[in-house]
């Protein structure tokens, strides 16, 4: 009877520990501060970037100053949601960190951005160990980080100058893979957007050398996001028409498989995210707003793609999630039934069985057809919101989240880690994200969390 006792009193303090160790910070205080990219490590630690350019802007109780027009910043959040350092990184002009990714041979931070200067004669710079990298263009830059912040190295892409870099990834051995985009798919007065070139870099990991990764194939296109790499195999995505996306599939430097999704003409396609498992498995995510067809196959018809009960007559779209199993065959997909005035599907991870979860922003409502729901659903959502869409193996969505927020909030990143996700956007005015009351009724913020869903 005693042991039983012992059992159950133990149970239940498992329980209040694994509900109390959630929590949700926000930091910045600042109209102006953003999280970019988020780095889970080993202890349960998160490294997190992003920018800023108010002149003070406040993490707990260090103020970060602005040194010229934007600066950049990386923190780190320990497991009980406590800030343990946070530095500026850039000064002078302009400095964007836009990802970050763990190399897990050194234990290092690989971070990217670009110098983002609209004006010549400022100069903008970031100190690392070794030296100065700087530049006064618009040129992307690579940095080697320390998970104590200290940065180690970096070095400007001298190979294609005033491109930028949209996604990055690295290999088993060191190797750092870059996809670049020319700045002037940035200029809208450019007639066609989507004539801009795309290049592919490969860069050790001393970052000495910068060898193109596809010298024989010219890519047009822009919007492109994603690269990602698994089991020797890289996939890029790019966006070709404002109603038609592809994943290209590269080995040995060339283009061996294309894969193609479209959305009727004149409508919108957003291929945003994707992800590579460890058996070769390939989960993707975006959204569209009238029909969606891979490779001419039909998965959602094409119907009226406008609310007609709005006096604007707003475009409406639906958040998708797809897998393909190794040989690039369709396995499952699932499509929001609800349809929103936009949406943004930011982010996509896979949890140690089997379950992806995605997260982004929807003004409007997002229904996966859930078999248990945090939030009840309404189409009155103001105006902008984040989400969170959980799905098991067999393609079926499980949990949708969503908040309600007093001005806004957003879902920029999210990571899987020992049965926990780690969330990370921001936030303006007041807002919950699951139990957790995050955000003042004035300013915005962004939030870093440690949740279970």
């Amino acid at each position: 009877m005693k042991t039983n006792i012992l059992v159950f009193l133990l149970l239940i303090v498992s329980i209040c520990e694994s509900e109390n160790d959630t929590w949700v910070v926000t930091y910045g205080e600042d109209l102006t501060t953003y999280a970019t990219s988020q780095v889970v490590l080993d202890d349960g630690s998160v490294i997190i970037a992003g920018y800023y350019n108010g002149q003070r802007t406040k993490f707990g109780n260090t103020n970060l100053t602005l040194n010229g027009e934007l600066n950049s910043f990386l923190a780190k959040i320990n497991v009980d949601g406590n800030l343990e350092w946070v530095r500026s990184v850039g000064s002078g002009g302009v400095t964007y960190l836009t990802e970050i990714k763990l190399e897990k041979q050194s234990q290092q931070i690989i971070a990217v951005g670009d110098f983002g200067n609209f004006t010549s004669s400022s100069e903008s710079k970031i100190e690392t160990a070794n030296g100065i990298v700087s530049s006064r263009g618009r040129d992307s830059f690579v940095l080697r980080i320390e998970l104590n912040g200290n940065i180690l190295s970096g070095s400007t892409i001298t190979e294609y100058p005033s491109y930028k870099i949209k996604s990055f990834d690295i290999d088993l051995e060191g190797a750092i893979y870059l996809m670049l985009e020319s700045d002037l798919a940035a200029n809208l007065l450019v007639p066609n957007q989507f004539n801009s070139e795309v290049k592919l870099l490969k860069i050790n990991k001393d970052f000495g050398i910068q060898t193109p990764f596809l010298s024989h194939h010219e890519l047009k296109g822009t919007g492109i996001k994603i690269i990602s790499t698994s089991l020797s195999r890289l996939k890029i995505s790019i966006r070709e028409k404002e109603f038609m996306s592809s994943v290209y599939e590269v080995e040995n430097s060339k283009i061996i498989k294309k894969i193609t999704f479209k959305t009727k003409e004149s409508n919108v396609l957003n291929l945003s995210s994707m992800l590579i498992d460890d058996y070769g498995n390939t989960f993707l995510t975006g959204s569209f707003s009238n029909g969606l067809s891979i490779d001419g196959r039909e998965i959602s018809s094409a119907e009226e793609s406008f609310n007609k009960t709005n006096q604007d007559r707003l475009r409406t779209v639906k958040a998708f999630i797809i897998k393909l199993n190794n040989e690039d065959e369709l396995n499952w997909y699932s499509i929001s039934n609800t349809v929103s005035t936009s949406i943004n599907v930011e982010d996509i991870d896979i949890s140690n069985n089997g379950y992806v979860s995605i997260t982004g922003t929807s003004v409007g409502a997002v229904d996966f057809q859930s078999k248990k729901t945090w939030e009840k659903k309404s189409h009155n959502y103001i105006p902008q919101s984040l989400f969170i869409a959980k799905f098991d193996s067999l393609g079926t969505n499980t949990t949708t989240y969503q908040d309600k927020p007093s001005v806004f909030s957003s879902g920029k990143s999210i990571t899987y880690f020992n049965g926990y996700i780690y969330l990370s956007g921001r936030i303006g005015g007041e807002g919950r994200i699951m139990d957790h009351k995050i955000g003042k009724d004035e300013g915005t913020n962004f939030y870093i969390g440690k949740i279970k869903f």
